[in-house]
């Protein structure tokens, strides 16, 4: 395979047209592999990152993409994917036969370039070709592999086991939430389709997720300017291919409840809920997921993905329970085995606060 790596998205060997093909025919690729939602998130955020995006070709032919970044004033920063920390799901773009090839290539390429001492791929699907292969690839490349927690993925699969999607519409516990606003006034559901309106109800949908998180240890994420610009180019960009879900349901005209979320590849993505704080006790959320399901049963989509994250409320509609592998790979034993040891010291105290109740920044899974 003959290797190229990119220092900007406006020089790479190949079209638009090929990186779109190659997402189509991965098997495993989502929204987050996505060119326009790549394209978005650099622009939102790229200024303070240094790119390798990462192309394999063979016989002509684009045969993989792995996008990394390194921040620029981080000392030491290591590398990692693209979109690390906003996309829930992470791996190699390349089509099932050619992806243990590609990466071998691609960690081989990365071994002779100089500036970093760690790669930290976070958000691999637990069953994905890479994350069973990178243990083997690390040996043979001479690199040193450090495996964290796996993260929990619930989903809802169409054809997995009970219940489905069709049977939890059936459930009172799904209607009530619906049920009880009807009686209220006129409720409303709907998906924004036209770019415009989207726009509009964007500033909305900001304002009630920062008053539904004000005051808790996680404050929203639309506090910073940028974040909200890369919600902004997702509507741009993903709305008119109709791979945006945006989620509004409204009482009597005023917005109750939002998600923000995708339908890519016949699978549909829960990915950034939010509704009226003031109206929490009559879960307005499960609107939304009432209206999710019927979006998958109507159109037939293989899957309601609730990511990553193991909230309970999730147990209440889920099937299947998948997992993300997390890596830190490193070029020398000396760094990996210092990072063994934080990693031990830090599941110690993990272990401690967990039965004494304190510390909550501290509960999870692994070090951010």
């Amino acid at each position: 395979m003959d290797v190229h790596v990119a220092d900007s998205l406006e020089d790479l060997p190949f079209s638009h047209l090929e990186w779109d093909r190659l997402v189509a025919e991965d098997p495993r690729a989502t929204v987050f592999q996505s060119r326009p939602w790549i394209e978005a998130w650099w622009a939102s955020f790229g200024s303070s990152y240094r790119l390798s995006l990462i192309s394999l070709t063979e016989g002509g032919r684009l045969t993989g993409l792995l996008p990394l970044i390194q921040d620029k004033h981080a000392p030491q920063a290591p590398l990692q994917f693209l979109g690390q920390g906003q996309a829930d799901y992470l791996d190699l773009i390349a089509r099932s036969e050619d992806r243990v090839r590609g990466l071998e290539a691609a960690l081989a390429r990365m071994t002779r370039e100089p500036g970093w001492t760690e790669l930290r791929l976070r958000n691999i699907p637990g069953d994905s070709e890479t994350a069973r292969a990178l243990p083997i690839l690390c040996e043979k490349l001479g690199l040193w592999p450090l495996r964290g927690d796996d993260e929990v993925c619930p989903t809802l699969c169409r054809d997995g086991p009970a219940p489905s999607p069709a049977t939890l519409l059936q459930k009172y516990r799904v209607r009530r939430a619906s049920r009880y606003f009807a009686r209220q006034g006129r409720l409303a559901v709907r998906d924004l389709s036209d770019p415009q309106e989207a726009r509009a109800h964007l500033s909305r949908f900001f304002e009630q997720h920062v008053r539904r998180w004000q005051g808790t240890p996680t404050p929203s994420l639309f506090d910073r300017p940028e974040k909200r610009a890369f919600y902004e180019r997702l509507v741009e960009s993903l709305l008119p291919a109709g791979h945006l879900l945006f989620t509004v349901a409204e009482l009597d005209g005023e917005p109750i409840a939002y998600h923000f979320g995708f339908d890519f590849k016949d699978r549909v993505i829960w990915y950034k809920p939010s509704f009226e704080p003031r109206l929490a006790r009559h879960s307005p959320g499960t609107i939304l997921i009432e209206h999710l399901l019927r979006h998958v049963v109507r159109n037939n989509r293989l899957e309601l993905d609730f990511t990553i994250g193991a909230e309970a409320f999730k147990d209440r509609y889920c099937n299947l329970r998948r997992s993300n592998a997390q890596f830190r790979l490193f070029r020398t034993p000396a760094q990996y085995h210092r990072a063994r040891a934080l990693d031990l010291g830090y599941r110690g105290a993990r272990a401690v606060v967990r039965r004494l109740g304190i510390a909550p920044w501290l509960r999870g899974r692994y070090p951010r």
